[in-house]
């Protein structure tokens, strides 16, 4: 049942009501719907009676044999843009465009997801915030299928959801839909951390929620507590599908001045299980670059510390598609002081992800690692 477009397509018909109409031939110097759109085909209509105040706009699709227009679906009309029941007399019947397709578009919507009220990429940590935002960014438009067609809305200054009801730690899809005629956002909970419970499919390349296509993709959320999503340097739970910026991720320790360790099996930094940092992704592709740094001193020369970055587990372990690379601090003489530096680069598997800043000694003896702010942590940034 393809949809099409024809020039000069315009036909008469005397059906009354709100149904099926019969069309009854074409004007004279124009083509019949049978011509220009062909049996079972789709297209653009619009309806208006000749001596009554009676018109309507809508998608519709033509019989077979092609002597009848279904209105499938009503885009706009004298009946308050519902289904106009056409009193007796004639009509014309034929093939437009209508204005709410006329703006272009290339189907990339204009908005962000953001925790900000205001803000479409916030500069400052917002943690245990209880409302999600879909802000303009480049514009404030947005294309949602309504089960047959593409209709650009506008958002205005935005559009929000409430995060109540949502449960602790689990990861949500955003969804634009439509709600009494507007633009609004729905959620759907994953299944666990990293798989979800519905798929997402495509129309016409553009990624909505599989079995319910009327549910147009924005980004994935993770709660960081009932009712409540984090968006900071240490916790990235908001992804953005449209229009990903690269946002900092980062953790120092702050703790202790100094500590030693005399392992050579990789742990947290200073043992602590907040050296770390997560985030959430929704589709494969958003790539985060990260850095760890080490300050230490060894009493032998040649010994020394290991800091490194591990993917999904307290060990050196690199994404799968990806790679890691551990600093070694490495004495050259007996206590002398040494700085490493290590990286992680990688595009993370989708769901919920954790980088943990890890560390061990190089073979032998006991490392004093420093725990200076500018000397020691694990930044970088992801594509969120």
């Amino acid at each position: 049942m393809p949809f099409l477009y024809a020039d000069r397509v315009r036909e008469t018909a005397t059906t009354t009501g709100t149904g099926t109409f019969t069309l009854a031939g074409a004007v004279s110097g124009f083509r019949s719907f049978s011509s220009g759109i062909g049996a079972n085909n789709t297209c653009f209509y619009a309806i208006q009676h000749q001596t009554a105040n009676e018109w309507e706009v809508g998608f519709g699709t033509v019989g077979s044999p092609a002597t009848t227009l279904a209105r499938t679906s009503v885009i706009s009309s004298s009946n308050s843009n519902a289904a106009v029941s056409f009193s007796s007399g004639t009509k014309d019947v034929f093939v437009t465009q209508p204005a709410d397709q006329l703006a272009p578009s290339n189907f990339i919507p204009g908005g962000r997801l953001s925790l900000s009220s205001t803000d479409p990429i916030p500069s400052s940590d917002l943690s245990a915030q209880g409302t999600i935002y879909y802000l303009p960014f480049v514009d404030s438009k947005i294309e949602i299928y309504s089960g047959n067609r593409w209709v650009v809305y506008d958002i205005g200054t935005g559009i929000s959801l409430s995060l109540s009801g949502l449960s602790t730690t689990t990861n949500y899809d955003v969804f634009a839909i439509v709600s009494s005629g507007a633009p609004a956002l729905s959620t759907t909970a994953w299944t666990n951390a990293t798989t979800r419970a519905t798929a997402l499919t495509t129309v016409d390349g553009v990624q909505v929620q599989s079995g319910t296509t009327t549910r147009r993709y924005l980004g994935t959320i993770r709660t960081s507590a009932a009712n409540q999503c984090t968006d900071s340097a240490a916790q990235r739970f908001v992804w953005n599908y449209y229009h990903r910026q690269r946002k900092p991720l980062y953790k120092s320790d702050g703790g202790a001045t100094s500590y030693t360790y005399n392992s050579t099996t990789y742990q947290q930094a200073r043992a602590q299980g907040s050296n770390k940092v997560e985030l959430v992704c929704g589709v494969s592709g958003a790539m985060f670059d990260m850095t760890c740094h080490s300050y230490t001193t060894h009493g032998t020369a040649g010994q020394g510390g290991i800091t490194a970055i591990g993917y999904e587990a307290v060990n050196f372990i690199a994404p799968a598609y990806g790679s890691t690379t551990a600093g070694f601090s490495i004495s050259q003489v007996a206590s002398q002081a040494t700085v490493a530096t290590g990286r992680s680069v990688g595009f993370p598997a989708i769901g919920f992800r954790t980088l943990y800043w890890v560390e061990r000694i190089f073979s032998t003896g006991t490392v004093t690692f420093f725990n200076n702010a500018d000397r020691a942590g694990i930044q970088g940034w992801w594509e969120c």
